[in-house]
């Protein structure tokens, strides 16, 4: 298959919105609630770790299904990475769909939900394979559905990734908070036919590929965090079956002797949850790629937001544990020293991961707001490696 991507018409989208000439935030802000009311969506969130049990759900799905309900739109969540099943002989090993099992498990979806507008894949770059097995099963039953890319592999190949899966109509690369919506508003007003939906007034237009029209749709940070509502986990509580993916979840330990991974502690949990509490990182480390979570710009949300969602956790599912699985929970010192007050009401013990060199004084105000656990990266004790990895030749403080 040869592709030739007008990588000219795509820089320039990505200059646009890198020099602030496109502000989504602003864009999205002047939608009317009920905008994307009748909007069909399904996400998939494809396997990782196969052969592991999933212990963290889907949270960016989870977020843009809160967001796009705010519009009126109906979203749901396939969640392909929830299902593991030990394999044959063995009670200490598992497998995870089979793609037959998965193309089942979507028509299931498609019975009882009825035909969708856009389905969008969240996936990792390892999840390249599945991703290309679904665009064709959704293509296949689904001819005319608006078929879209995001996350991780799409932040990464932006625009090449149309090499690898033709049956694309776009990619979404970035932040999707305010992308996503979008991403809807456009076919909504093209089911209305109230637009061109293919032509140079497109931004996200990048011309025809294979004979078939393109997006890109380059993502930004929206400009209050704080604001976003949180992850809609109810899509995820019972699948199209009846099986509570999201309690398999929540009875998986995150972290601690139980979880079976490479974080165990000397603790347990028995109920379990993550929530993201930042974006982007201000380091530059040459084996770290940030793409998808804000590339360099670092951003927080503060102790008081961190803590509404962990009461509503809490209250709502019962869990006795939360994980912040940001890779650098405590870059802000202004938020780690405020953290006792915030959370001086709620009974919960959490955990993260933070920069060896971030293990100092604020550490203090982590402690004395639960956290019981942190992940360290040493990636190396050679002061030459660490040059190159851009650490500065140190992972400790001199």
């Amino acid at each position: 298959m040869s592709i030739k991507i007008d990588t000219k018409l795509e820089s320039n989208l990505l200059n646009s919105i890198a020099n602030k000439k496109i502000d989504l935030s602003d864009v999205v802000s002047e939608y009317p609630n009920d905008y994307l009311k009748g909007l069909n969506i399904l996400f998939i969130n494809m396997p990782l770790r196969e052969s592991a049990i999933p212990n963290t759900p889907p949270q960016g799905p989870a977020l843009l299904a809160s967001r796009l309900r705010e519009y009126g739109a109906n979203p749901l969540i396939l969640d392909l990475n929830s299902y593991r099943f030990p394999k044959e002989n063995s009670e200490n090993e598992f497998r995870c769909l089979t793609f037959e099992e998965a193309e089942k498990l979507f028509l299931q979806y498609l019975s009882k939900y009825g035909d969708q507008d856009v389905i969008a894949f969240s996936g990792m770059i390892t999840t390249l394979r599945w991703q290309e097995f679904m665009a064709s099963v959704s293509r296949k039953y689904q001819p005319k559905t608006f078929l879209l890319s995001g996350g991780g592999l799409a932040t990464q190949l932006k625009a090449g990734l149309f090499q690898w899966i033709d049956e694309l109509d776009a990619i979404a690369h970035s932040e999707g908070d305010d992308i996503i919506l979008i991403v809807g508003k456009h076919l909504i007003e093209k089911k209305k036919k109230n637009i061109n939906f293919n032509t140079s007034t497109n931004p996200y237009y990048i011309g025809k590929i294979n004979g078939f029209d393109r997006y890109v749709y380059a993502g930004d940070r929206p400009k209050d965090l704080e604001r976003l509502p949180f992850a809609a986990w109810d899509l995820l509580e019972k699948d199209v079956n009846g099986e509570e993916v999201l309690e398999k979840y929540i009875r998986t330990p995150v972290w601690g002797a139980d979880a079976n991974n490479s974080s165990a502690a000397p603790f347990k949990m028995k109920r379990s949850m993550t929530t993201v509490s930042s974006r982007g990182c201000p380091y530059a480390c040459t084996f770290c790629y940030r793409g998808g979570q804000g590339e360099r710009r670092y951003g927080v949300r503060c102790e008081k937001n961190l803590a509404k969602e962990v009461k509503w956790l809490i209250d709502k599912y019962n869990i006795d544990f939360v994980g912040f699985p940001d890779d650098n929970f405590a870059v802000d010192r202004r938020r780690t020293a405020k953290l006792p007050e915030a959370f001086k009401d709620i009974n919960i013990k959490w955990g993260t991961h933070t920069r060896l060199d971030e293990a100092d004084d604020r550490l203090e105000g982590m402690a004395e707001s639960g956290c019981v656990y942190i992940g360290f990266g040493a990636e190396s004790a050679s002061p030459e490696v660490l040059n190159y990895m851009k650490k500065g030749g140190f992972i400790l403080k001199k």
